[in-house]
């Protein structure tokens, strides 16, 4: 998901954004997939052969059942993050969150993909 599309909707809607579930994760993957560029289209496609964007959107909260600590508690604070009324945005607490999972993802993502195009890069774009 490009985070501009993201932080465009936390935006737009502020008080409704709270709890996306299935539905708003899967529209938001569907909207994306319109804003990628004819490399980019090619490259998810090599990366998720047999998965839309918009089914790969899920994976995050389709595995927080997972009962392994990655799921339970190393990738919980992923999904989230928690701004006090009144207060602004300043760093990722240290046990992280969306934002601070999304720069470290993309890094990831971009260095494993160059070097090894059969890495960790599903797991990877499945999580962003």
């Amino acid at each position: 998901m490009k985070p501009i599309i993201f932080l465009s909707l936390l935006i737009a809607f502020p008080n409704s954004v709270f709890a996306w579930g299935q539905t708003g994760h899967r529209i938001t993957g569907a909207i994306a997939s319109k804003h990628l560029s004819d490399s980019a289209k090619v490259a998810v496609e090599s990366i998720l052969p047999n998965e839309t964007l918009s089914e790969a959107s899920t994976y995050a909260d389709e595995m927080r059942s997972n009962p392994s600590e990655y799921w339970q508690k190393t990738a919980s604070p992923f999904h989230y993050v928690t701004v006090a009324e009144g207060q602004e945005y300043k760093r990722a607490p240290k046990h992280g969150d969306s934002v601070s999972a999304l720069k470290h993802f993309k890094k990831y993502f971009w260095a494993k993909r160059q070097a090894n195009p059969k890495s960790n890069s599903r797991y990877v774009l499945r999580f962003i």
